[in-house]
């Protein structure tokens, strides 16, 4: 029988938290652990073990060991290089298999000390760029998270294509497929009109620590006539929801207007599957949001099957095709109205939109994902 292969992740991250990131983390470690032993070793933890898996609503497969504790401020930078060399220590002690890291700082430190490890690139800002060539010189692999990532790298000269492989972002499918009731019993639990056409928009509201100008959508939404379209805000912070609700009286809609705080992931399939039509509205603010992102926010969307009107960006456009979501120019102010009119208009079309969204989201679920990594990093060690 052949030995299981064991695979390190290292993060300066604390768990828990409600940070995207986080969940991606641990989906990813959940479902390498099906295949090899995994240790996902963290900058801190807040909670026992056994509560961060009931968090995320994982089965326990895998350990959690805390690398260093970080500290904030300045003294972050500290902590990170102590991180590092507790990485290099680690891997020269228990010599694990695959060493597998995401943060680019952490990446280019250990680079300096090793090449056996593989980089998840999430973004390319300006500080990620600076990184990318030692880190491309001096490592096993890279996985991107999309197509132009990828494409930039290699045609840039940072990384030969072989060297390089996509995996789009997990969508967790089986969370949505376990929610069965209908739309008007999802409202009742969770509070939500059942007179209403629903339109929301779940989601922070800052990207990178930027305004989305989530709030500056009450504006063209205060344009659709029709009185039985109601708006849904779910994710916001309590000063944030009170910015909205002034907004909304400002412009005569309040009464059409709903907001919700923190909304639990474990509860996000049901507010989302509560929905008639879904904003998937990102300012085009940079080249990260236009080309680079991959949110874990569009697969659960698509899980969802409810109808998307989304900003029409080459980033979201590498996942959503033409037939599955009513998309919108975000350059254009009138737009978002016109697309979203479109999809109340044509309830049926609509939802065979959403269907069409649904069914292309089981080929991105997480075990797909951690599959097409396992695959790729064996070929390069």
């Amino acid at each position: 029988m052949a030995t299981q292969k064991k695979l390190f992740y290292f993060s300066t991250t604390t768990l828990p938290n409600s940070r995207s990131h986080s969940v991606q983390i641990m989906n990813m470690c959940h479902e390498f652990a099906k295949e090899c032993e995994v240790v996902l070793y963290v900058g801190g933890q807040r909670a026992s073990q056994e509560a961060i898996f009931k968090r995320y609503h994982l089965e326990e497969n895998f350990s959690i060991k805390i690398l260093v504790e970080q500290w904030k401020g300045y003294a972050r930078y500290i902590t990170q290089v102590i991180s590092v060399w507790r990485i290099y220590r680690t891997i020269c002690t228990h010599k694990p298999d695959y060493v597998y890291i995401r943060e680019p700082i952490v990446a280019f430190l250990l680079s300096f000390l090793t090449n056996k490890f593989f980089f998840e690139i999430h973004t390319l800002s300006t500080d990620t760029r600076r990184f990318m060539k030692r880190i491309a010189r001096n490592v096993q692999g890279i996985i991107s998270t999309n197509v132009y990532k990828k494409d930039w790298l290699v045609e840039h000269g940072y990384i030969s294509s072989d060297k390089i492989t996509v995996a789009h972002n997990g969508v967790p499918s089986e969370m949505y497929e376990r929610v069965t009731d209908s739309k008007n019993e999802l409202r009742k639990e969770l509070g939500l009109p059942t007179d209403s056409v629903l339109v929301g928009y779940i989601g922070r509201f800052t990207v990178k620590g930027r305004d989305k100008n989530v709030r500056s959508l009450l504006k063209p939404l205060s344009q659709i006539q029709r009185s039985d379209v109601s708006f849904m805000f779910g994710g916001a912070t309590p000063d944030e929801l009170t910015h909205l609700g002034e907004e909304a009286r400002k412009l005569g809609i309040h009464n059409r207007v709903i907001g919700v705080p923190y909304i639990k992931q474990h509860d996000m399939p049901k507010y989302l599957k509560a929905l008639d039509y879904l904003l998937l509205t990102y300012p085009p603010l940079d080249e990260h949001l236009k080309y680079f992102m991959s949110p874990l926010k569009v697969g659960e969307y698509m899980a969802s099957g409810t109808p998307m009107v989304v900003s029409d960006l080459p980033a979201l456009r590498e996942v959503l095709a033409e037939d599955m979501v009513y998309y919108f120019d975000p350059y254009t102010d009138d737009a978002l109205v016109g697309s979203l009119e479109d999809a109340v208009s044509h309830p049926d079309e609509a939802r065979l939109r959403g269907v069409r969204a649904y069914e292309a989201s089981k080929k991105y679920s997480w075990s797909t994902r951690a599959r097409t990594i396992l695959d790729f990093m064996a070929k390069h060690t």
